[in-house]
């Protein structure tokens, strides 16, 4: 729940997340979270899947609102931009990039977890990996283009989509987007929730069964 709130402070452009979810009250808010959660795949994949499908298309929808609207900020407006001072990377700032980029690529795989609840898994997953990560892809250059060319000093900030989102963006605009981090978030939690169960009940399963052969 501390990390929640952690994420909320950054999402919510440094307003203490107390004064939006009480000290009083972190505990309920953590039941009624995880616990809807957990009761929509209590009931079965489909539901879980509907959920996790839901979060995913809001959040591409934020994310493709943020990149759409900052390349037309620039378009009409190019007074907003910005052009990013010569950078020569040194061997530690490579490293650190592919680090990023290992995370930020990272988690496509979860989506196998679930595979043997599909219908036809060995047809539609590789297609649907290949799209997943192309999708990304254009998403992280756009999200990343925008960033760099409106932003000042971008890498000194510590809450980047907002307060890029307040250079070309009205204030009501600027919510949408906050929400939509939020909303992320959430959608994260609900697919780790879908995947992760079944990936800890096979690796209980194998284990159970080596054990039960060895004891023959």
């Amino acid at each position: 729940m501390f990390y929640f709130q952690q994420l909320l402070n950054t999402a919510l452009g440094g307003i203490d997340a107390t004064n939006v979810i009480p000290t009083v009250t972190n505990m309920a808010f953590a039941i009624l979270l995880i616990g809807f959660l957990a009761v929509v795949n209590y009931h079965g994949v489909r539901g879980g899947n509907w959920l996790s499908n839901f979060f995913t298309i809001t959040k591409l929808g934020v994310i493709l609102f943020f990149a759409v609207g900052g390349l037309t900020a620039l378009l009409l407006h190019p007074g907003i931009r910005v052009n990013p001072p010569p950078f020569s990377p040194t061997r530690a700032d490579w490293v650190e990039a592919i680090l990023l980029m290992i995370y930020a690529y990272g988690g496509f795989e979860a989506a196998f977890f679930a595979a043997g609840e599909a219908k036809n898994p060995r047809k539609d997953g590789p297609i649907a990996l290949f799209i997943a990560i192309g999708t990304a892809t254009l998403l992280y250059i756009a999200v990343q283009y925008v960033v760099m060319h409106i932003l000042p000093d971008a890498a000194a900030s510590t809450r980047t989509a907002v307060d890029t989102a307040q250079r070309f963006l009205g204030p009501a605009w600027v919510s949408v987007v906050t929400l939509g981090i939020l909303v992320s978030m959430y959608g994260y939690l609900s697919a780790n929730m879908l995947t992760v169960p079944r990936s800890m009940f096979a690796l209980a399963e194998r284990t159970t069964t080596r054990a039960r052969d060895s004891a023959r």
